[in-house]
């Protein structure tokens, strides 16, 4: 079951909140290769310190029993960023992702990715 869960600094209007949800899901479902049925979204506000600051950032955490790897924690990177600058809200902060699958760790910041090696 993949899930996807967002912790922001930046509240979202309800409305919009519930269409990012849904449109982060599809994404996941379409971009990890498993049914929609399986996967969960989660949105919470947070307190969050970037860079020794506050500020508007948010990070999001994907977690996949199977379905990750480098092309699709790219793809995936990509559309969650252009996801959470497309919906209407006042978040210009860094966004920082965090992929998690089959035992492997890996991380996707903006439109870049970077793989950790144990």
């Amino acid at each position: 079951m993949p899930l996807l869960k967002l912790e922001t600094t930046t509240a979202l209007p309800e409305e919009s909140r519930r269409a990012l949800l849904a449109s982060l899901s599809k994404a996941v479902a379409e971009i990890i290769g498993k049914p929609e049925q399986y996967v969960m979204i989660t949105a919470n506000p947070v307190a969050m310190v970037m860079s020794g600051k506050a500020g508007d950032a948010a990070f999001v955490d994907i977690r996949s029993i199977g379905g990750l790897g480098d092309d699709v924690n790219r793809k995936l990177s990509q559309q969650v960023c252009k996801l959470l600058k497309r919906f209407p809200w006042d978040f210009a902060g860094p966004r920082l992702l965090e992929l998690h699958g089959r035992g492997r760790r890996q991380l996707g910041l903006e439109r870049e990715h970077v793989r950790l090696r144990p």
